[in-house]
């Protein structure tokens, strides 16, 4: 009897464990998922479609917050999630930074790969324009030429750009105010901080010119540039480099002030060449040109000659005489055309100023005969 009894709790205590195991079953199937998913979590970031075929991992469309620069540099992981392997041709922009480039040759992509895809992003031109916030938010639109027969892949990279400083101007233009022999002026540009900088430094390049930098009241910077005197004629481009220091003493990425200018002679020509027009074989052709001196300094014409191909002649005047001292002197030529297509010649002028200097100014003449 008494075992009987025992029998019968056995089953019982069966019965009653396997309810039990179930609540242990489904309570490590929970912990496991909530262990999955924080996993999960922690994975690798999924990749954005730029098209059917190209795609790029969502953490490198993220550059972070950086100080504004020209060059700045950035990887982006390009995965080819096509069965076909494909040929990454150029990597353009579609907004403001127009140097944003892929810094390498074409890069061919198997099917499944992955590659870092090296860019030169023109930071600087993205918070140059619009107004005075020391950090911009940027999205920079990327184009992946694929070919002609693929479409090109798009993506937005973005980030947020801090800035140093405002200068006004943005550029200085010198045009045509420069004549050799003629005292340079100097030009100036108002610096306003954003971010609180120990200093600011400042140089040329190349070095046309003098730079020198002023601390002004209520944070506010003072750069002079004044071209050099020994400048030769012609046009002329450089950068002003302005670069800020921290009062950490971190140096930050040059700020570029581009300099563009045009050194004229002291005696020249207007215009600098001379096109005479369409005309038939055998025609004359005739213009003028003015000889003019920029610092309004008299002089006479010494000498006039032309140098032109066998079959082409001329012949030139000057108004009012060659001997004759004055500040501009008119010049008439007469190119007669002796064949099909573009005749060309040079006028030569020997100018000589009242303390007996002689300068040379050459005119190039060209016409078109049909």
């Amino acid at each position: 009897m008494a075992s009987k009894t025992l029998c019968v709790r056995g089953r019982s205590a069966r019965r009653s464990i396997l309810p039990l195991c179930v609540l242990l079953v489904l309570a490590f199937s929970s912990v496991f998922l909530v262990f999955w998913k924080g996993e999960s979590a922690v994975s690798p970031a999924p990749f954005a479609l730029g098209s059917s075929v190209l795609a790029v991992s969502k953490q490198y469309l993220d550059f972070g917050e950086v100080w504004a620069r020209k060059d700045f540099r950035w990887d982006l992981a390009v995965r080819n999630c096509s069965a076909d392997e494909i040929t990454i041709y150029s990597v353009v922009s579609g907004c403001s930074c127009a140097s944003t480039a892929r810094e390498t040759s074409r890069i061919r992509l198997p099917p499944g790969d992955t590659v870092e895809v090296p860019l030169l992003l023109d930071l600087i031109s993205e918070v140059s324009v619009g107004g005075g916030e020391p950090v911009r938010g940027v999205a920079i639109d990327l184009i992946f030429g694929l070919g002609q027969s693929v479409p090109p892949a798009r993506f937005t990279l973005c980030g947020r750009v801090r800035r140093p400083f405002t200068i006004e101007p943005a550029m200085i233009q010198y045009g045509e105010s420069l004549v050799k022999g003629r005292p340079f002026t100097a030009r100036c540009l108002s610096v306003k901080l954003l971010t609180p900088l120990r200093e600011i430094r400042a140089h040329c390049d190349p070095p046309v010119g003098s730079v020198s930098v002023r601390r002004m009241p209520h944070g506010t910077y003072t750069v002079l540039f004044e071209p050099l005197a020994q400048l030769p004629e012609g046009g002329f481009s450089a950068e002003l480099k302005l670069v800020g220091v921290t009062e950490d003493g971190e140096v930050l990425p040059p700020w570029p002030v581009k300099v563009l200018g045009n050194v004229m002679p002291e005696i020249g020509a207007i215009p600098s060449s001379l096109y005479l027009g369409i005309h038939r074989v055998g025609q004359v052709a005739q213009g003028s040109v003015i000889i003019r001196s920029a610092a309004e300094r008299k002089f006479r014409i010494a000498q006039l000659s032309v140098v032109g191909p066998g079959r082409t002649s001329c012949s030139v005047d000057v108004h009012g005489g060659e001997s004759q001292l004055a500040k501009e002197h008119t010049i008439t030529i007469a190119l007669a055309l002796g064949k099909r297509g573009h005749n060309v010649c040079e006028l030569r002028v020997s100018v000589e100023d009242a303390d007996g200097s002689i300068r040379q100014v050459a005119v190039p003449v060209s016409a078109y005969a049909r």
